[in-house]
This record gives structure tokens, sequence and C-alpha cells, in this order.
């Protein structure tokens, strides 16, 4: 029995041992040279030491860069990342040791080497953990920096941020490198708990400047509310949601300090008056509300199929939300520029040649009762001014 006992104890140690998972490094800020992690301990950026959600206090992890198979060994001291696709977050010494300093996030294989005791966070006194909430990347450079002032930064009910009135619709060489095509999804989906807000703009050049800023550096949880506005919608920018008002506002304070995103919480009262009616038939029903919105820029070849042509964000909305309803994982937006305003070209896409878009068109008419033609995406991708 003793035999058996130890043979099964030594085969969960094995597996324990063994355990591999695979996912997104990134690595602590500077600023928080110094600072208590979630544990008690300081943190020390020359020190060989890391932040894992699940393994304890002590525990030792290997960490191994997928691309370049540079490793390192580091011991667990904090509670960490919380950004879903972040498995690890390095010390600098640590992060040093694979080349991620250079590049801020890389794909990672991380092995337990050793388990470390199992004391929770929450035995320890209450600080704000120097990973909590969001992994940190290095400081953003001064555009990126720059284009965070199109945030709101007093924690007021209903801020206005950017484009300020100081700087009106006409500037559009501002604007140039934002025309062009972009994956796009915009399903409607319900948001309870509480939020952070990060924009409130009237015109979707700016969201989807806003979002795809966002994208880049990582954040996957972003949602756009649509509420009514004086005269039209007005795009409120969240990322959430979050169980409680406490962990929202850890996640905005760490927010600003790793990221300098100024950010304040929404409660949930005010998210849910965006289910209200629209005002004006013009506007459409079923338009407000909250969308899990993603926007990433792409530069495609081939041909797409072209669904709609718009001036209203708002009929964009509602045309993408439409298409994703019937499971369309295909779509596009081109970003054009017109008279007076940008132009948004709904496409589906790619597709390698003139012919094989064509039957597309021929089946979707068919089965979905959606007109269409086809259109070389180079028309969208080379789109200036």
């Amino acid at each position: 029995m003793k035999l058996l006992l130890l043979t099964a104890l030594m085969a969960v140690s094995s597996v324990a041992l063994t355990a591999q998972e695979y996912g997104l490094a990134s690595f602590y800020s500077d600023t928080y040279q110094g600072k208590p992690t979630a544990y008690g301990e300081t943190y020390d950026k020359n020190k060989m030491t890391a932040a894992h959600k699940r393994h304890p206090l002590g525990t030792m992890l290997r960490v191994t860069r997928e691309d370049n198979g540079k490793s390192v060994v580091v011991r667990v001291n904090d509670k960490g990342p919380f950004l879903p696709g972040r498995i690890v977050e390095l010390s600098s010494a640590a992060a040093a040791k694979i080349d991620l300093l250079r590049d801020g996030v890389t794909r990672v294989r991380v092995e337990v080497v050793r388990q470390g005791e199992s004391r929770s966070a929450e035995s320890t006194p209450p600080a704000p953990s120097a990973a909590q909430e969001e992994p940190s990347r290095p400081t953003p450079p001064p555009q990126a920096a720059a284009s965070e002032r199109a945030e709101p930064t007093p924690p007021t009910p209903t801020p206005e941020t950017r484009p300020a009135p100081s700087r009106p619709a006409p500037p559009k060489p501002e604007n140039k490198s934002h025309y062009g095509l972009y994956k796009i999804a915009a399903a409607k989906e319900s948001f309870t708990g509480y939020g952070v807000q990060v924009a409130s703009m009237k015109d979707y050049l700016s969201v989807l400047r806003k979002v795809t800023e966002l994208e880049k550096r990582y954040f996957d949880n972003i949602y756009l509310s649509v509420e009514r506005g004086p005269g039209r919608p007005l795009y409120k920018v969240l990322l959430g949601p979050f169980s409680s008002q406490e962990q929202a506002d850890r996640y905005a304070q760490n927010m600003r300090e790793k990221y300098q995103i100024n950010g304040f919480v929404i409660q949930p009262e005010s998210v849910s008056e965006a289910d209200a009616p629209p005002a004006s038939a013009a506007e459409g029903a079923g338009l407000y509300g909250i969308y899990k919105l993603s926007a990433a820029k792409k530069d495609l070849s081939g041909y797409g199929v072209q669904v709609a042509s718009l001036k209203d964000y708002a009929n964009v909305l509602r045309q993408v939300g439409r298409l994703d309803r019937k499971y369309f994982d295909n779509i596009y937006l081109g970003v054009l520029p017109g008279a007076d305003s940008p132009v948004y070209k709904v496409v589906l896409a790619p597709f390698p040649s003139k012919e094989q878009a064509a039957r597309y068109v021929e089946n979707m008419q068919e089965k979905y009762q959606i007109q269409g033609f086809v259109l070389d995406l180079a028309t969208l991708t080379q789109a200036t001014p």
C-alpha cells in the first residue's frame, strides 16, 4: 500500500513539473521598481522574478521563447498578468535574458521547474500588485503616448475626448494614415459589471483609430457603447467587463501607470442607458447598445465582394452586426476619403481570383439574398485622401 501511495505521489509530482502552457509574455515597466507585489515582496527589476496567475509564491518557472529558443528560470513572487492571452510577466533582468526588452511581447512556453509554497496573495497585506490586472509593456513611444490625449482624463460622468474643438474636422493630413482596409467585427453583447471608459467620440474614424491603437497593444477586451448624443450617436470605448468596482479601479490605475492611458470606471446604470430606443427613425431601431469590437488594419491583395457603401457609421454597425449574426467571419471595412466625411465600404474578403469572388457573389445572393459586386482590394488598401 505504501509503495502504491508513493508511486501515485511521484506520478502527480511528475505531471505538475512537466506541465506546459503556451501564451504571451511581457515584462514590468521600470515605474514598478521598489513597489510591493501581491505577495508583499518588493519588486526588484534586477532579480530573476515573475508574475503568474496560478502558480504560488516561490514556484520556479522556465520561460522559453518560441521564436529563438532562448530561456530563463524565474521565481514567482507576484500575481498576474490579467489580460487575456498573457500568461507570465517577467522582471527586466529576466526579460533581457531572452531578448524581450526590445520586443515588449512575445510567445513563450512556460514549464514548472519546482513548485512553490501554496500561500495565497490574499494572505499578504492588501497592497496593489505590481502586475495586477494588466501586463506591462515598455513605455509607449512618443507618438503613441501623444495619441492617448484622445482619452478622457478627469473622472467626470461623461467626459468628452479628442477630436477636441481645437482640432476640428479639417485636419486631413493627420488622418491620412487611417484610410484603408480594416478587419472588423462588431457583435452586440450584454455587458454586466463595470467597465473602464478610455474614449468618447462623435465620429467613427476616431473610434477606428482608438480601437486599432489598443489592439496593437494586445488589448482584446474592447467594447463600444453606442449612446444617443445631441444630433448623432455618441461612441464610448470601454475596456472590461469587471465583476467589481474595485477590480475596475485597479485596472484603470495600472493602465495609467503602465501605458499612460487615462480612463475611469463606468457604473452599470450608465451603460444600460445605451439600450434606450432611438430618438428618430433615421437613426434606426436597435442601434444603441454595447458591441464587442475589434478593428485591425490590413494590407490585403486579391479581390473582395462589396455589400454596402455607407457614410453613416451607425449604418456600418448595423450592417456588420447583421453579417456577424449570419456567421460571416470575413468582414472588412474599407475607409475612403469622401467629399465632407469618410465613406465606409463593407467588404467580404479576400479571394485570390476574380472568378472565385464572382462565384461567392452568386452563392451569397442565392442563400442569403445579399447583393454584392466584385472589386479589386487594391482600391481600398492604397486609398489616400
